[in-house]
């Protein structure tokens, strides 16, 4: 076909068939039957994994895998839609809003992002609640009823028609580097800090358990107590030493003054004695 693109997917995770994970896995088969050449980007992969890997479709878990940039990126869920958007900067994207009330469906705030796809009208308003712009949301609810596996075809045709839209058309999208900076940035504090959620998800989906990684860092917060309580005895000790050390420089300066001031008298004694015996005065001591 003459407009064959390279289409990212983005999926927080593709472990078991749910009905957001089944609609991906339809759509993407569904783009491969049209023409296009579908990738499917999720940190954690099973069995949904494999089936859509095994009729034709890559899959990977990582984003360094992909080493050729995608013509665009249909986002679902912030964080890998982030992922992908900072992976590539430069690429135009829409994001989908399947649910109103999962956290995984928050729009993320890229300029890249063309249109944001509500399944309903209270994605809808999730979504402008969140801060998008309501000229940027587009509602398919094709997109909910292809999760129960229905209207697949009329909601692959939105799509494509949306595809079009965002890469050379009316919801063609900024690239701004510095509009892409900040929008980094602030996907860095909205996501990282506050969902930790999006932490457990990204230690799971690499194979690394979370307790593990939980005790090395206690372990090594641990040995860092240790350390600097070693350093703090050390600094105790070490100001000690120069207390003492104060303590004789302030004796023997004490000293020291008490003999100035001894031979002061004596001197001053031997004067007063010249002076009177050449004026001719008794001595009196």
């Amino acid at each position: 076909m003459n407009n064959r693109r390279t289409i990212l997917l983005t999926g927080i995770w593709l472990a078991d068939v749910a009905g957001a994970e089944a609609a991906d896995r339809d759509v993407a088969l569904g783009l491969l039957r049209r023409g296009h050449r579908p990738i499917v980007y999720a940190p954690k992969l099973g069995g949904i994994a494999d089936d859509i890997a095994a009729r034709g479709v890559p899959v990977i878990d990582d984003l360094r895998k992909l080493a050729e940039r995608p013509d665009i990126i249909h986002a679902q869920h912030a964080i890998p839609c982030g992922e992908a958007l900072i992976r590539f900067p430069d690429v135009p994207a829409v994001q989908v809003c399947h649910t109103f009330d999962r956290w995984t469906e928050t729009p993320a705030h890229f300029p890249q992002i063309g249109a944001y796809v509500a399944a309903d009208e209270a994605c809808r308003d999730r979504l402008i609640q969140d801060g998008v712009d309501p000229g940027r949301v587009v509602i398919l609810p094709n997109a909910e009823r292809a999760r129960h596996g229905a209207d697949l075809e009329q909601l692959l045709d939105d799509f494509e028609r949306l595809y079009a839209e965002v890469l050379d058309g009316a919801r063609r999208p900024s690239m701004a580097k510095d509009a892409h900076a900040r929008a980094v940035a602030r996907f860095l504090h909205e996501y990282l800090p506050r969902r930790p959620e999006m932490l457990k998800h990204d230690l799971e989906a690499r194979g690394v358990d979370a307790r593990l990684a939980l005790s090395k860092v206690t372990h090594e917060r641990e040995e860092l107590r240790r350390e600097l309580e070693a350093r703090q005895l050390d600094a105790r000790d070490r100001i000690a030493q120069l207390e003492y050390e104060r303590d004789g420089l302030r004796h023997d300066l004490n000293l020291a003054a008490e003999q100035l001031a001894g031979l002061r008298r004596s001197h001053l004694l031997r004067i007063g004695r010249l002076l009177r015996r050449i004026v001719g005065l008794p001595s009196a001591y």
